[in-house]
């Protein structure tokens, strides 16, 4: 049996939780691409 890891963190975008770069929140950009950090959010 194996398990799986998950990067859990908080989406930049909405606040929501987000599974290995991907937001729960469906209404979310982050939820159909995954995060990326080299994304820029604030101040292109």
């Amino acid at each position: 049996m194996s398990s799986q890891m998950y990067d859990i963190t908080t989406c930049p975008e909405c606040g929501s939780l987000m599974f290995n770069g991907r937001c729960e929140n469906r209404d979310c950009k982050y939820h159909w691409r995954p995060y990326d950090e080299n994304d820029k959010t604030d101040n292109e």
